[in-house]
């Protein structure tokens, strides 16, 4: 009798947990493929400023979207190439975004980045909405979108500025 007991505990615990680890690969797999789909659009992006203002990209431009984190060196390492190649980003939008607090990309812009151009901004994204958008909350990823605001290029870590500037 104890061993019919603790035979069905066994496989009662063993079905209960394979059959969440089933829901949780299937949730995980509708969140990826929700991502991919939030990516193809920039219109679903809810940006804000520094005065916690949201922010709209201009629909009539290609945009390049960085997100970062100010304390990657990859990421470091890219928004030097891009601020030391400005001109070239002159027809696009470039709009660096990270999930940090709002005080410390101001913080992290001001020191490294100082000067503004109107073309290229440090922006906030929500934490969620930063893993809705962009799925999996590596960094750097680069995002272009053409003047249609579909997506024409997806980078994923450093990228050298060459292969961003070829699809503007």
């Amino acid at each position: 009798m104890l061993k019919k007991s603790l035979l069905l505990i066994i496989v009662t615990t063993l079905t209960s947990c394979t059959a969440f680890l089933i829901y949780r690969i299937i949730e995980r797999l509708n969140d990826k493929k929700e991502s991919l789909g939030n990516l193809e659009t920039r219109s679903h992006l809810t940006l804000f400023d520094f005065d916690s203002a949201q922010f709209f990209l201009p629909s009539n431009r290609k945009s390049v979207i960085v997100y970062f984190n100010s304390e990657c060196n990859h990421c470091q390492y890219e928004l030097d190439q891009i601020f030391a190649n400005t001109e070239k980003f002159i027809d696009a939008d470039v709009v660096l975004t990270s999930s940090e607090l709002i005080r410390a990309i101001k913080q992290f812009a001001k020191a490294n980045y100082p000067g503004a151009l109107e073309n290229i901004r440090f922006l906030k994204i929500n934490p969620d909405e930063a893993y809705k958008t962009f799925g999996s909350l590596a960094v750097p990823q680069i995002f272009i979108y053409g003047t249609d605001g579909l997506l024409i290029r997806k980078f994923n870590g450093e990228t050298k500025i060459d292969a961003i500037l070829q699809y503007l």
